[in-house]
């Protein structure tokens, strides 16, 4: 069991710190603005590569750059769009990265992308929203994709969990989930929060009003607290249950600074108790609830409770008195 880590500034000074601790560390994750961007862009200067070659060679940590053209550009699928993706790749690979992360999977029905690909480990996205053994199948055995992200709506469904790791372990598939996920099971926003963020990048104030409505209509900083503990988070104890089932567990936080993000990497790595919304990278402190302060028998049942939410109210019992 081990961690995929977000790449964002002062990690490696975070590494520097906790350096008994990055046995734990599989890979960190990154992106560029380099191909059709989403709103998660960032430039990757020289000094940014510098210190990933650094993270790599000191620390034996895999790279795993987040190719990310978006679905819904229709020039992803032009010549020059096919072309920008081959070059990208090419510098991908003499830059020491060894996994790719694919969101947009029809791209790999181009023979020669698909080639291009094949020097990686190629893992699918979260946001393909892999839910069940049927769809991990076809993943493996019409896509051969072999590391495999589960979606985050499986969180809680220990059931569904074992019967894909029983096919993973026998096909040598590499399981993947998101633990730091605040999102809401099965959220009706969900494919419109995908098309916004990854046309976000454009100076359009339409695009930028829609996004504002996205972030008011889904979630956001403002949720009441009951909504953090009925959504998707995978918590550190719980972790170490699904560690028999999952391989590796990714930490997201991309868009964060060290500052904001240390708290979530403290309590998953080292084990630290945190307030709840930091766990999960929010602003929010109306509550100063504690993970420590949260019932055991929270955990067990979250696992399995298949986040049939509307029939039943016992996350609002687990704040009462608190």
């Amino acid at each position: 069991m081990k961690f995929s880590l977000p790449y964002i500034s002062n990690i490696l000074s975070y590494f520097r710190e906790n350096e008994n601790y990055l046995h734990k560390v599989n890979d960190v994750f990154f992106s560029d603005d380099s191909i059709f961007p989403s709103s998660r862009k960032s430039p990757l200067r020289k000094e940014h590569w510098e210190e990933l070659s650094e993270i790599h060679q000191n620390y034996g940590i895999q790279l795993n750059y987040v190719l990310n053209p978006t679905v819904w550009e229709n020039s992803t699928y032009s010549a020059s769009g096919k072309i920008r993706i081959l070059k990208n790749l090419d510098t991908l690979k003499k830059n020491n990265v060894s996994i790719i992360t694919l969101n947009n999977t029809l791209l790999l029905n181009d023979p020669v992308i698909r080639k291009a690909l094949s020097v990686f480990t190629l893992k699918n996205s979260v946001n393909n929203m892999i839910t069940s053994l049927d769809q991990v199948m076809f993943f493996v055995e019409d896509l051969g994709i072999k590391s495999i992200f589960l979606g985050r709506d499986i969180n809680r469904n220990l059931d569904e969990i074992k019967k894909i790791s029983s096919y993973a372990k026998k096909e040598g598939v590499v399981l993947h989930a998101l633990v730091n996920e605040f999102c809401l099971n099965r959220c009706p926003y969900k494919f419109f929060c995908d098309s916004i963020i990854s046309q976000a990048y454009k100076d359009s104030e339409d695009f930028k009003s829609l996004n504002n409505k996205r972030k008011t209509l889904s979630c956001g900083d403002g949720w009441p607290l009951k909504k953090y503990l009925k959504s998707a988070v995978i918590y550190p104890r719980q972790v170490e249950i699904l560690g028999e089932y999952v391989d590796i567990f990714k930490i997201g936080g991309r868009l964060n600074d060290l500052s904001r993000l240390r708290p979530t990497l403290d309590a998953y790595l080292l084990g630290k108790d945190v307030l709840l919304t930091q766990l999960i990278n929010q602003k929010v402190s109306f509550n100063k609830l504690r993970v420590s302060d949260i019932p055991e028998f929270y955990f067990s049942k979250t696992l399995n409770c298949k986040s049939l939410c509307r029939s039943c109210n016992f996350c609002e019992s687990i704040l009462e008195g608190s």
